[in-house]
């Protein structure tokens, strides 16, 4: 007996008795394609969407010059128009979580031919049995209205941060467009990295090579049977040699990081002492702060690179532990773990932080770390409610260009997955069984590489409040000379009269003491 069928998955035959492009309701059908079934299975979604990828790298090949350009002409636009930037920027990515929730919510009001239309254009519809696509259709139309619902919220609330942030906007603008070298350091940072994570990753796959490969067995009817699976079988010297190349590599990774913020503190601080009228600043500032880098502070550096790494090795150890006792059911365990977690990311997130500013007090004063590092705590405990807000200032600008970018990347990603006859003819050797899961990469990819571009932006911000508290404490009537107009109005700053002026007090704040100590004992 012969039944029409469709295609499914880009390789499996499923009962089709509907005219509309849909999966059918029938018994067969909800076997097959539900979450028990052999084709509906998360295993199987996985690997139908990453099957997906592997027929549109062509398309992701375009999105990340893509996204660098609409990075630069974010850049840009916040340069003559900061506020409109990012109020718009904001508006548009709350307008679309919105529409996306409409659009999935609608069938909960929808009848008749228009029902059958809307699901026609729901791909989940086409994916899934219709149960599980009406539940997951409710599940994402609701999360994205309560999003937009927050973030409307939160834009409201924020209106005073954005306005503090846009003087502080223009100045960072200001001092990338005026050095030609700072302008492609985005690009720069993004290939280094790039580079540095994929050849660690290379060397992570060889040393997971060595391990033995050691065949799993089940009895069926009695009877050993083995080879149906396999697993990886590490000794006690290959986990040591793979725990210390995992600490290694994000020690390294870390290092890059912190490289590159001390070369853009270091050409920010040249830019800025450059009288004005600034031009187009020092010359060469990157190479000169890689150089300086590399042969004078990459000790300190190091240092700073490998507290992260060890807190940073340490949270994923908490996170797999908490993990594997929640799996386990031991809740006592997983509450624990969790605790130690939540207080080891909550350190992790405030030294880096704090080796932001010290990498930029090193490019200043060419002190060692710990010293840096509690001057950058003095300067973080005594420069001034209004300082501190515009040292992070430019957090709300950063995520409103990344959030574009992405939904940008995404909406562009979609329209072409959707509308192009090479990724929807289901005779393609390109066709995307999986459109939303595409969308998605692009769109992660596209934040990712605006990302490289705002961690720049922001850090440029920082290090010019930073080095104004600096100049006004080590030279207060001298501040006029360098700093931009936008920040010297930004910060109400004035001269002062010769009695007035003062040595500045610093506090160390409470990891003061440890940190004379530490310097104390690597002198």
């Amino acid at each position: 007996m012969s039944y029409p069928t469709r295609e499914f998955g880009g390789g499996y035959c499923v009962p089709h008795f509907l005219k509309e492009k849909i999966l059918g309701n029938d018994i067969l059908t909800k076997q097959l394609t539900g979450p028990e079934g052999p084709i509906g299975s998360t295993f199987f979604r996985l690997s139908e969407a990453f099957g997906s990828l592997s027929r549109t790298w062509m398309l992701f090949t375009m999105v990340i010059p893509f996204a660098a350009v609409l990075s630069y002409l974010f850049l840009f636009l916040l340069k003559i128009a900061a506020r409109p930037t990012v109020v718009v920027s904001l508006t548009l990515i709350l307008t679309s979580l919105a529409a996306v929730g409409c659009f999935f919510l609608a069938g909960e009001v929808l009848q008749g031919d228009q029902l059958a239309s809307w699901r026609e254009h729901n791909v989940l519809y086409k994916q899934t049995s219709e149960v599980v696509a009406d539940r997951t259709s409710k599940a994402i139309g609701t999360w994205c209205i309560l999003l937009a619902c927050v973030g409307a919220c939160a834009l409201v609330a924020l209106r005073d941060a954005i306005n503090v942030a846009v003087g502080c906007v223009q100045a960072a603008c200001e001092c990338i467009f005026s050095m030609p070298s700072l302008v492609i350091a985005p690009a720069i940072e993004a290939v280094c990295k790039l580079t540095v994570i994929v050849s660690l990753l290379g060397g992570l796959a060889m040393l997971i090579s060595t391990a033995e490969m050691r065949p799993d067995t089940m009895t069926v009817q009695g009877e050993v049977v083995g080879g149906l699976t396999r697993h990886l079988e590490f000794n006690d010297e290959r986990k040591l040699m793979l725990a210390y190349y995992v600490m290694g590599m994000l020690w390294l990774a870390e290092l890059s990081s912190s490289l590159s913020q001390f070369v853009i503190s270091y050409s920010v601080i040249l830019w800025y002492y450059h009288p004005k009228p600034k031009g187009f600043g020092p010359t060469a500032p990157l190479v000169r702060g890689f150089i300086v880098a590399l042969f004078y502070h990459l000790g300190s550096l190091a240092l700073g690179a490998f507290m992260l790494a060890l807190l940073r090795s340490v949270r994923i150890i908490m996170m797999w532990i908490s993990r594997q006792a929640k799996n386990d059911g031991s809740m006592v365990c997983f509450a624990l773990a969790s605790c130690c977690t939540c207080c080891i990311t909550f350190a992790q997130r405030y030294l880096e932080f704090l080796n932001k500013n010290a990498y930029i007090d090193i490019a200043l004063s060419s002190s060692n770390y710990c010293t840096a590092a509690q001057n950058a705590l003095g300067f973080i405990s005594s420069a001034g409610g209004k300082v501190l807000v515009l040292n992070g200032a430019c957090f709300v600008v950063c995520i409103a260009v990344v959030l574009g970018v992405g939904t940008c990347t995404t909406g562009m990603t979609w329209l072409l997955v959707t509308t192009n006859s090479r990724y929807t003819s289901d005779r393609s050797l390109h066709h995307v069984e999986n459109p939303y899961f595409v969308s998605a990469i692009a769109g992660f990819i596209g934040a990712s590489v605006a990302l490289c571009f705002m961690v720049i932006f922001d850090h440029v911000s920082d290090t010019l409040v930073y080095v104004f508290v600096w100049n006004r404490s080590h030279g207060h009537n001298t501040v006029a000379k360098y700093c931009p107009d936008v920040l010297l109005n930004l910060l109400e700053y004035k001269k002062l009269e010769e009695t007035q002026k003062q040595a500045p007090k610093e506090e160390g704040g409470i990891f003061s003491s440890f940190l004379v100590a530490v310097s104390v004992l690597f002198d």
